[in-house]
């Protein structure tokens, strides 16, 4: 709330703490008035938002992920059908720089501790190391990431900020696989094998969810996840718009599930 006083003679803007220290009102400096105009003003705002989400999974395995507009005005969809074709689609503005990566973070973070680990909330991070994260229980361990867009394609992100929409339709899962391979390779060839050590690659799908559907991840590891475990990266994690659809591409262990960090 904010409240003015006023001379109601003159008009004139009165200190009230005058009034105040006294118990009464004192005579205006400019007319001599006792007489005052009280003027109060109470702001309120309040903001409702409401987003929901929605991932159909058929005997076992993700086909059809849908949700409402998100609060920063964006959404996504996508179906896989019988067929072998992947129809995604994403309506808003395309997202700017680093602004969804500290979010992208936090979702691998919330995968690993689901898994058993006990990481802290990741903060940003400088240089090539976009966020990081300690162990809770020995500071000492930590984990460093780099995020990178799932698609690289800036004609698919153009078109999402020109046009306030973007889809493929009738895409085959292997194609799919094709644009991560194609995302990771872009910046494998811009990190030296130096810097790759010690650091997670972490591909940003929160706005792709079917590129992170089970058919591509199967894909993926038939086609190229001997190549991605060779590139000398701690990890390299796919991340969808919900933990279920958080991957990890370069490595599977014996029993065909995913090996944690």
């Amino acid at each position: 709330m904010t409240e003015s006083i006023k001379c109601s003679e003159c008009g004139e803007s009165l200190d009230k703490s005058l009034d105040l220290s006294t118990g009464e009102h004192l005579p205006c400096p400019h007319c001599g008035s006792t007489r005052r105009i009280i003027e109060a003003s109470i702001i309120e705002q309040v903001v409702v938002s409401d987003h929901f989400s929605m991932l159909g999974k058929r005997k076992g395995k993700s086909f059809t992920f849908g949700e409402s507009q998100r609060p920063d005005g964006r959404a996504s969809s996508a179906d896989y059908d019988d067929d072998r074709s992947m129809s995604f689609s994403v309506s808003g503005s395309s997202p700017q720089g680093e602004e969804e990566t500290l979010k992208v973070c936090k979702l691998l973070v919330q995968k690993l501790n689901l898994d058993g680990n006990n990481w802290c909330e990741p903060v940003l991070g400088n240089g090539v190391v976009d966020c990081e994260t300690t162990d809770i229980n020995d500071p000492s361990q930590s984990l460093q990431f780099q995020v990178i867009r799932a698609i690289s394609n800036q004609s698919f992100w153009k078109q999402l900020n020109t046009q306030g929409a973007a889809q493929e339709s009738s895409v085959d899962p292997s194609v799919l696989a094709s644009y991560i391979e194609n995302a990771i390779k872009k910046k494998t060839e811009k990190l030296p094998s130096s810097v790759r050590n010690g650091l997670i690659l972490v591909l940003d799908a929160t706005l792709l969810p079917g590129i992170t559907f089970d058919v591509v991840f199967e894909e993926f590891h038939t086609l190229y996840s001997t190549w991605a475990s060779s590139l000398g990266f701690e990890g390299i994690w796919l991340v969808g718009p919900v933990i279920e659809l958080v991957q990890r591409l370069d490595q599977l262990n014996s029993n065909g599930s995913q090996e944690e960090l």
